[in-house]
Order: C-alpha cells, then sequence, then structure tokens
C-alpha cells in the first residue's frame, strides 16, 4: 500500500540543503535557465527556492490543499502551482530542469512518473531526485501496524530492513537501495549523471542539545546509511 507524503516545512533545512545539492551538482548541467518543474511541489517550501535559478518555475501537486497553501504563501512572480491528476503532467512547455524530492515512493507507479518526467525534459535537460534509503536506521514514511500512531513520528529503528514481502502489505511508501532507484532512472531513458547520499538534518528534533547528540551519532555512520538517496541524469540530447 502506497500512502501520500507529508511535506517538509518551511523553516525547515532539508529544503536548503535540496536546494544547495541541486545548484552543487545539477545546475552545471542544465542547458539553458528557461523553465523547472518540481514535480510533487507539495506546500512549495521546496520550489521557490528554484526561483532565483529559473525565469519560470512551475509546481505541480495531486493534493489540492497542499496547491492551495503553495498558492497562498507564494510571493515570487514567477513561481506557480497547479492540481495534478497523476495521469499526464499539466504543462504546455518542455523544462530544462525537473526536480522531485521524496516523491517517487508515493507515486502509483514510480516507473510511470519517470516516463512523464522524461517526456517533458528539453532533450539535454535534467532531473534531480530523492527517495528514501533502504539503508538508513529507520523506515521514515512508518508501517500499516496496529500500535504505529502511538510511536512519536512513526520512527522504528531496523524496519526498513525487513524483507519486501512486508513493504508490500504494511509499507505507507517504497524504499529504495541506490541500485535499484538508478536502474529505474536508467530504464526511463536517462543517462545517469552522479548519484549520493544526503545526511538527515534532524529537522523535527527541536531541542538543540538532542539534536547535536544524535547529529554526532548520525555523522559517525557510512554515507551509505544516509536519509536518502539523490541522483543526478540527463535526457540524452539527439
Amino acid at each position: 500500500m502506497v500512502e501520500l507524503g507529508v511535506p517538509t516545512e518551511y523553516d525547515f533545512a532539508l529544503p536548503r540543503l535540496r536546494h544547495e545539492l541541486f545548484v552543487r551538482h545539477a545546475l552545471p548541467l542544465v542547458p539553458g535557465l528557461e523553465a523547472l518543474l518540481d514535480y510533487g511541489c507539495g506546500n512549495g517550501a521546496n520550489t521557490r527556492l528554484f526561483s532565483g535559478n529559473f525565469r519560470a518555475v512551475d509546481g505541480i501537486d495531486v493534493e489540492p490543499e497542499r496547491i492551495d497553501e503553495a498558492n497562498a504563501r507564494n510571493t515570487n512572480a514567477n513561481v506557480s502551482y497547479t492540481l495534478y491528476g497523476g495521469q499526464a503532467i499539466p504543462a504546455s512547455r518542455q523544462y530544462d530542469a525537473v526536480v522531485s524530492f521524496e516523491v517517487l515512493e508515493h507515486t502509483e507507479s514510480d516507473a510511470g512518473s519517470l516516463r512523464q518526467i522524461f517526456e517533458r525534459l528539453k532533450p539535454g535537460g535534467v532531473l534531480m531526485c530523492t527517495v528514501p534509503n533502504k539503508y538508513y536506521l529507520m523506515e521514515t514514511h512508518g508501517f500499516n501496524f496496529p500500535f504505529q500512531d502511538s510511536i512519536p513520528y512513526h520512527r522504528i529503528p531496523f524496519l526498513n530492513l525487513l524483507p519486501k514481502w512486508v513493504y508490500d502489505r504494511y509499507g505507507n511508501a517504497r524504499i529504495y537501495t541506490r541500485q535499484q532507484i538508478c536502474g529505474l532512472v536508467k530504464d526511463a531513458g536517462f543517462h545517469l549523471a552522479e548519484s549520493g547520499y544526503l545526511r538527515a538534518p534532524l529537522d523535527k528534533i527541536r531541542n538543540p542539545r538532542v539534536r547535536s547528540v544524535v547529529s554526532r551519532g548520525i555523522a559517525a555512520l557510512p554515507e551509505s546509511m544516509g536519509v536518502s538517496v539523490w541522483l543526478v541524469a540527463t535526457k540524452p540530447a539527439g
């Protein structure tokens, strides 16, 4: 079972970290700065940060309340938000770049979503996406277990290491290894440029002392245990 996700907050560090990743690893590959699409924009917390990089920035999402919030908080003239039905990207233009942060795991078909994105990109266009990492300490989306709602943020260590049949039956979202998501992107027609892992910013831990202790523990773990896998891929130019 795949459920819709919850967008990040405007005051969290995560949107900034994602934007910095894009500027460092994806922007140098982008063929032009005319238009960017945020696929699964949620409340716009990520989308708005790209307003200074592109002449036009479009965000789409399947939840009306998220689009309403994004529009209500929008202060950038070159950023717009549109409700998306999930079957075809509602856009009349091709994009120089597409970003999609922690969205593919919630879609009806991750492969189908990647094909849609591929079609809307210009030749030579760039995709950057992040997805949850199977080898993070815990599964961040939770499960449909009877006791799940009694646990803060649905965080239970090591459930992400359970067999796939458990996810297929009880999981709220998909999770991926680096190899799996890179394979899906290649199957959709993209050329993989770069991939890596994103460390958890621990935004939801509001107590600074607790966050500092947990951050030191997370920093001691192998990079491959980051909270997300990120990748940059390009659509062939010819």
